[in-house]
């Protein structure tokens, strides 16, 4: 009887083994994937997008991303080339002023 209960713990143990890596490797791979698109979207790589595929949860999140990622680009692509000469014209106000240095914006 010892031996079975034995064999029987064994077997508990590997398959408990076999589905915990099977559930990381499900959760792992997509975290892993939408963190690293998050990241560098954030950096500014505009262009960066999601190539995870999947109908569940992970799936319809990285679908998210990836549309949000792209209104970001287009409106980025619309509005951008409008935004230079406003942040131009409010850096040279800055500097007709005359303001302390402390508070003028500093250009690269």
């Amino acid at each position: 009887m010892n031996i079975h209960l034995a064999v029987s713990v064994v077997v508990t143990l590997l398959l408990k083994l076999l589905v915990d890596g099977f559930l990381l490797r499900g959760i792992r791979t997509p975290l892993v994937e939408l963190t690293s698109v998050t990241k560098q979207f954030r950096q500014g790589h505009l262009d960066v997008l999601c190539q995870y595929a999947s109908t569940n949860e992970f799936g319809l999140l990285a679908m998210g991303t990836l549309a949000t990622a792209e209104f970001v680009l287009q409106q980025h692509e619309r509005f951008g080339n409008l935004a230079a000469p406003t942040s131009d014209a409010l850096a040279l106000s800055l500097d007709e002023a005359r303001l302390p240095k402390r508070i003028r914006r500093i250009r690269p």
